[in-house]
């Protein structure tokens, strides 16, 4: 009779550096979600020119009317004249849930911007988003947006607001409290800055992707 040994009493050596791959996402997250994740894009309307303009304006003023502030208000470059457009991404997942955030090109992310755009200081959700409460595997609440429904505002120091928009259509199962809480995500991890999840009504990626691109249109 051959004796036939447990396996599960065999003491088995890993080389762990044969998975080390495995870590790779710690370094470069962004690049294995879009590796997993089929991304689109969507494109919001930017503050137009006269709303930038204003928004110089009182930035200007209140520099001059602040007598404690010795910044030369002549440094402060005027808008640029048009914004460029406010590309955002949708990353949908295998199982079809869609996270919204703001693409790398979007004035806000995008460095040749920062002067005339300025630096992100508050995230704003919206009333229905920020009241929102999802319960159960049904997705009791979830409140029911469509792809220009506004999700939050994005407030700069030059006194510009952006609107982010929820670019599908679907139910909202999650909104990033963190983001409004800690705005510097933006800047110091892409990776967590999302604003929202979205659960679209449709397992056709035609029709949730019907109102996105498959590259931004860089003008």
């Amino acid at each position: 009779m051959e004796l036939v040994r447990d396996a599960r009493s065999v003491d088995i050596e890993y080389d762990l550096a044969a998975y080390g791959y495995l870590d790779a996402w710690k370094d470069r997250p962004m690049s294995f979600l879009d590796r997993y994740f089929t991304t689109r894009y969507y494109c919001a309307p930017s503050p137009d020119a006269t709303a930038a303009a204003a928004a110089q304006k009182r930035k200007l003023d209140q520099l001059t009317s602040d007598p404690s502030d010795t910044s030369d208000p002549s440094d402060t470059p005027a808008p640029s004249d048009p914004l460029p457009p406010a590309w955002q991404y949708v990353r949908m997942a295998p199982n079809k849930l869609c996270v919204i955030g703001l693409a790398s090109m979007h004035p806000l992310l995008d460095s040749s911007c920062q002067a005339s755009v300025g630096r992100v200081v508050r995230v704003e959700f919206v009333q229905h988003v920020a009241d929102a409460q999802v319960r159960g595997k049904k997705k009791r609440g979830a409140q029911r947006l469509a792809p220009d429904t506004p999700v939050c505002l994005v407030h700069t120091d030059r006194g510009l607001v952006f609107s982010v928009r929820a670019a599908v259509h679907g139910q909202l199962i999650e909104w990033n409290a963190r983001l409004a809480e800690t705005p510097e995500l933006l800047y110091t991890h892409p990776e967590q800055a999302f604003f929202a999840i979205i659960k679209p009504g449709t397992l056709d990626n035609t029709k949730i992707f019907d109102r996105c691109h498959e590259q931004p249109n860089i003008l």
